[in-house]
């Protein structure tokens, strides 16, 4: 009786590891969930998480899911967890794109354990952060974007004295993202899509945690603390 009338929308954390689940449902009244862990079991797809637009970590740890997939309203989602899953193209992992506040995504962990077959491949990394160049961690692996990024991006770097061109005082940018104000070069530059995809969803991340630290600084000072609210 207790379960039925117990209010899900007060839930913001909830664990049910190894209960045999095939099949992620029932959760559409969890609308305040930020963690969710689903470890342990025999999920195959992802699936049921379209109301949870404030969770922010989901583990899925050793299932059977092959795809990723319907994630794209889970906006806040930061921290994915995925590893011991049967995940074998890099294709599968698209999705993640659309996840503008994601950090971080384990696919294996950072001993090389439990590793979905993805993980073998040879370009696995660098093909990882071209679709997602903002992550923070990946596997473990803090910042990743320091060591891997650039590696896989074509080669565009000139020297700083030609770069210089572009006017005294600015710094030195890649080519592709330098925007040209005329001269030969100009018509030798394309723009790259995936960079500047990359840097807008940079600054929506930027733009939610600036909020949420705003809302919770509001919290902290409460009514009687802002400015101006103890004139008479």
């Amino acid at each position: 009786e207790e379960a039925r009338t117990f209010d899900l929308e007060t839930v913001t954390k909830l664990s049910c590891r190894t209960k045999g689940i095939s099949r992620i449902s029932n959760l559409s009244r969890c609308i305040n969930l930020t963690e969710l862990d689903l470890s342990g079991n025999f999920i195959e797809r992802i699936e049921g998480l379209d109301t949870l637009a404030k969770l922010r970590k989901l583990v899925l740890i050793d299932n059977r899911i092959k795809e990723v997939d319907n994630l794209q309203q889970c906006r806040s989602l930061e921290h994915l967890l995925l590893q011991g899953n049967c995940i074998s193209a890099v294709d599968s992992l698209q999705h993640l794109a659309e996840l503008p506040a994601l950090k971080s995504v384990y696919l294996r962990n950072i001993d090389g354990t439990q590793m979905n077959p993805v993980c073998s491949r040879a370009d696995y990394k660098s093909s990882l952060l071209s679709i997602l160049p903002w992550l923070r961690n990946l596997d473990g692996e803090r910042r990743p974007t320091n060591v891997g990024y650039m590696e896989c991006q074509p080669s565009t770097r000139h020297d700083n004295k030609e770069n210089s061109k572009g006017g005294a005082g600015e710094s030195w940018k890649p080519s592709s993202l330098w925007l040209q104000q005329g001269g030969d070069r100009s018509k030798d530059w394309k723009p790259d899509s995936r960079k500047l995809r990359a840097l807008l969803a940079e600054c929506r991340t930027l733009q939610i945690t600036a909020k949420e630290e705003l809302e919770r600084a509001e919290r902290r000072l409460g009514p009687r603390s802002r400015p101006g609210s103890s004139r008479g």
